[in-house]
């Protein structure tokens, strides 16, 4: 927390400076090298308000500081109607207005920190420290380098997987894969969030030497959480073709098949996000980073023959070649993860394995007998898709009724959250 405070504190002064310097035309005499500054301000900003976020949830604040995020969000949601109302929405104003929303948050987490104290007993800390620096550096080190290699790795191999879709094909399958790509994004939205809560647990549980709450809660919340996902994964795969014609436009329709295999990419996105927690609260750095790095060196190579056009000795599948490259890698990196994390918790890797399967088939075969009995009547598209998945859910609520195991829950466990629901809403 003392790290983590003293960076958040050297970025908002960086980023202060950064922003002061932005505003100088002779920096960036060009209205694209103004953009580019404008996107530093945010990057840094951005990367400020994820180490309050994840201070508030290491310090169990995350209800408040989700209160804070949810009225902030709402304020500037009214001030980018207003915006576009009035016509003055364009890129420059929108950075603005993402200045504005983050600053807000920084703002609020820095007010909840100070009404409970944490800034208080930080400072105190940082008295202390010195006597403690040694062995504060010594952990911080072999904690954190492996992770700083692996991200690094990451960084490039990420930039290399873009760079070859734009050099082989120009901007076109580039932008039909980062449609697809910022689609399947939205199934992620409803996990995402709960990965640091998840680490936190899983650190408390080993801190205390507890294996068997480390199992419960991956026993618990890994299923539910792969279910959730897939719930909406699948169902937009089924329903690609209408959701480019809502958010895209037919110009987009040469995505349908890169769309239809990104939406799946998040479902082991959750599951990697959620397990990889495990290797990180258990101090398991060099394991994820291994398992990682081999993972994507794999991914250059198959994403050249994939990508890459024939007369390079490639396959020539532009975006969907990225794509399947995605998809394919991201289900096995997760798996060999869920195999060190079942040997790890003494956990059936078999039952996980099937889970997911299980999962994926039924949710894909209701979701495509709904979507296609419903655009057989209904032709416009953001009609059909508010149809089918209204009938979706209904049907998929009275099959998970019937069956929570598709949840990886009892029936006792779905009954307790629909109690708690009623209370809340009452």
């Amino acid at each position: 927390a003392i790290v983590m405070s003293v960076i958040a504190i050297l970025m908002i002064i960086g980023t202060g400076t950064i922003m002061m310097l932005g505003w100088k035309s002779y920096l960036w005499p060009d209205q694209e090298g103004a953009f580019i500054g404008m996107a530093v301000v945010f990057v840094l900003l951005n990367f400020v308000v994820e180490i309050m976020t994840k201070m508030m949830d290491a310090y169990a604040l995350t209800i408040p500081f989700e209160w804070v995020r949810v009225m902030v969000r709402g304020t500037c949601m009214a001030l980018l109607l207003a915006l576009y109302g009035l016509g003055f929405l364009q890129l420059s104003t929108y950075f603005i207005y993402q200045y504005t929303f983050m600053g807000l948050i920084i703002i609020g987490s820095v007010i909840i920190g100070w009404r409970t104290n944490i800034w208080q007993g930080l400072f105190k800390n940082i008295m202390t420290f010195n006597a403690m620096v040694k062995q504060y550096s010594v952990e911080f080190y072999h904690y954190v380098h492996p992770l700083f290699i692996y991200s690094l790795i990451a960084l490039f191999v990420g930039i290399l997987d873009r760079w070859m879709l734009q050099y082989f094909y120009g901007g076109v399958e580039q932008g039909l894969y980062s449609l697809s790509y910022q689609v399947s994004q939205l199934c992620f939205l409803f996990t995402s969030s709960l990965t640091p809560l998840l680490t936190r647990e899983f650190s408390v549980a080993d801190q205390a030497k507890d294996r068997h709450a480390m199992r419960q809660l991956f026993r618990r919340y890994i299923p539910l959480l792969f279910a959730i996902t897939a719930f909406f994964s699948c169902f937009s795969c089924m329903q690609a073709s209408n959701l480019i014609q809502i958010l895209g436009g037919s110009q987009f329709d040469a995505s349908l098949l890169p769309m239809m295999l990104m939406v799946f990419y998040p479902i082991h996105q959750t599951y990697g996000q959620l397990s990889s927690s495990v290797f990180l609260a258990t101090g398991q750095t060099k394991l994820y980073r291994n398992i990682g790095v081999v993972m994507m060196i794999t991914g250059v190579v198959l994403g050249y023959i994939l990508i890459a056009p024939q007369q390079y000795g490639g396959l020539n599948l532009g975006a969907l070649g990225l794509a399947i490259k995605m998809v394919g890698l991201q289900f096995i990196s997760v798996n060999v993860g869920l195999f060190f994390n079942s040997r790890y918790l003494q956990l059936n890797m078999l039952r996980y394995l099937a889970h997911q399967c299980g999962v994926i088939i039924i949710y894909s075969g209701v979701s495509w007998v709904i979507s296609a009995a419903v655009s057989i009547y209904i032709g416009l598209p953001i009609v059909s898709f508010i149809v089918s998945g209204t009938i979706y859910t209904v049907v998929m609520g009275i099959i998970i009724w019937s069956f929570p195991k598709l949840l990886g829950l009892e029936k006792s466990h779905i009954q307790l959250m629909l109690n708690k629901i009623s209370i809340l809403t009452k």
